[in-house]
Parts: structure tokens; C-alpha cells; sequence
């Protein structure tokens, strides 16, 4: 893309997790690894656009693997359908980053779509994910650089 010095877009996509999650005071994002390693923060980036479907107290409560199940399964519900696993999270003792970017990639074109949250994240999405949008549905992610 014209106008972006490398890493630019990661770090735009970045901030854009970071001001979405801000709310959330237990929750702090610094990379796309570590910081998503136990679902709390895929948890709060879709509780702070979908409050009704997450509940924060709960979130908290739980273990890591059933935090993730249950991101994954709330950004199944709102139309988000990628082909990740809780199991690929948990690898090592952080996910890899190239898949959390994937991940949060997909949240974004949903989210940005439906009004919320506009940054030049989008920017982004058309570069970087092969995607089909129908009806405000993301049906398939097939390539994340």
C-alpha cells in the first residue's frame, strides 16, 4: 500500500485493539502473541462492541482454554467464521502472532463494517485477507501476509 512504512499496518491494527479493549482494565495488549495467549483480550475486543453476548465478570473467572472457546464461538455468532482453533492458541506458551493478526483482522472487517470502530485498520483488511462479505458476514479467510 502507498503512504505505509513497514509495520505501520500492524502497529494501525494494534491501536485499534488497544482502543477497543481500553475499557477493560485487566486486560492490556502490547503485541499479537502473548498478550492473546489466554482469550481474556479476544474476549474484551468483542465485549466492548457485542456487551450483551460477554459478560466481563465471567470472563475473568474462567480458564484460559474456556476463554477461548468462548471468543471463538461469539465471533462464530456475530459472523466471523475462521478456520482457528483454541489448539492453536495454546501452542507453546504463546499463539503466533501471524495467526492472532489473522484473527483480529477478521474482527475488524465485521466490526468496521457494522459502524463501530473506524481507524485505517480497513485499510489493512483488503491488502492483507482474501475475504467474501455477505450480508455483513465474513464467509471465509483464506490468506493473512
Amino acid at each position: 500500500m502507498l503512504g505505509y512504512e513497514r509495520g505501520s499496518r500492524r502497529n494501525t491494527l494494534l491501536r485499534w485493539c488497544q482502543k477497543a479493549v481500553a475499557k477493560f482494565l485487566r486486560v492490556e495488549i502490547t503485541n499479537f502473541s502473548k498478550s492473546w495467549a489466554d482469550g481474556r483480550a479476544l474476549c474484551c475486543l468483542l465485549a466492548s462492541f457485542y456487551p450483551n453476548k460477554l459478560n466481563i465478570g465471567e470472563i475473568c473467572s474462567l480458564e484460559a482454554e474456556e476463554c477461548l472457546k468462548l471468543a471463538l464461538s461469539v465471533g462464530t455468532d456475530i459472523g466471523v467464521e475462521v478456520e482457528v482453533k483454541v489448539t492453536d492458541f495454546k501452542k507453546e506458551d504463546r499463539p503466533e502472532c501471524s495467526l492472532v493478526m489473522r484473527q483480529n483482522i477478521c474482527y475488524s472487517v465485521v466490526l468496521s463494517n457494522r459502524g463501530s470502530i473506524r481507524t485505517g485498520a480497513s485499510d489493512i483488511l483488503f491488502e492483507n485477507v482474501d475475504f467474501i462479505l455477505s450480508r455483513d458476514k465474513l464467509i471465509r479467510v483464506s490468506r493473512c501476509n
